[in-house]
């Protein structure tokens, strides 16, 4: 087994889970709200800051 970690901003959060449902990973754990800064800036989910950042994590086999 591997751990997949998926880092996005949180708009992407239905096309994440539709790649991951075509792959057939029906079992993750989604960080809906995290802080994290890229390249773009800081995103805290504030009117400054606007939106934010999520994480899924999946343990899959190690042939995928």
């Amino acid at each position: 087994m591997k751990i997949v970690q998926i880092n996005y901003h949180f708009e992407y959060s239905e096309d994440i889970e539709a790649i991951l449902e075509a792959r057939e990973i029906a079992n993750f754990v989604r960080y809906a709200m995290i802080e994290a800064k890229d390249r773009e800036g800081k995103h805290y989910g504030r009117k400054v800051y606007p939106g934010s950042s999520s994480v899924v994590q999946a343990l899959v086999p190690d042939d995928m």
